[in-house]
């Protein structure tokens, strides 16, 4: 899950769900979430950031947005 707090029941219903079957979550939100404690993993970043890290990391290409919206 990146970006939310999961304080709206739609997106903690997924984190809990997760859990249940035993399909590990990682986190990325800055602060706390409602799913903080059901997280294998748990970075308190921006997203922006902290995704960018992970792909360069990996290796992975930079993807741009082509056209608008």
């Amino acid at each position: 899950m990146a970006g939310s707090s999961l304080t709206v029941f739609s997106g903690y219903r997924f984190v809990r769900h997760a859990a249940a079957t035993r399909i590990p979550v990682a986190i990325v939100n800055r602060g706390r979430t409602r799913g903080d404690d059901l997280a294998a993993v748990k970075v308190d970043g921006g997203c922006s950031e902290v995704l960018t890290l992970l792909a360069d990391e990996l290796g992975c290409a930079p993807v741009t947005a082509a056209g608008e919206w």
